[in-house]
């Protein structure tokens, strides 16, 4: 299902190179920022969550985790229910 790197499905939205991947990685399903690259793929835009001492050392992919993938799709479809409104 998922390509090498967790890919389902990538689409170019906006511009600058500006993509939006829906990405599942150990189960969990999330839409990920991403851009591509002047060799073709993919990467992630990063981002140093806040904690409460501070900005993190660790950067993650920019994004927001919809679960696995029942409850991906519940969310999914209440979007385009939203849409369709």
């Amino acid at each position: 299902m998922a390509g090498e790197n967790g890919d389902i499905m990538v689409l170019e939205v906006g511009s600058h190179d500006e993509r939006i991947m829906l990405n599942e990685y150990k189960g969990i399903i999330s839409l990920i920022i991403c851009r591509e690259g002047a060799d073709g793929k993919n990467y992630f835009r990063m981002a140093f969550p806040k904690t409460k001492s501070g900005p993190s050392n660790t950067a993650i992919p920019l994004g927001v985790r919809l679960g696995a993938r029942k409850q991906a799709i519940g969310i999914m479809k209440q979007f385009i229910k939203a849409l369709e409104a």
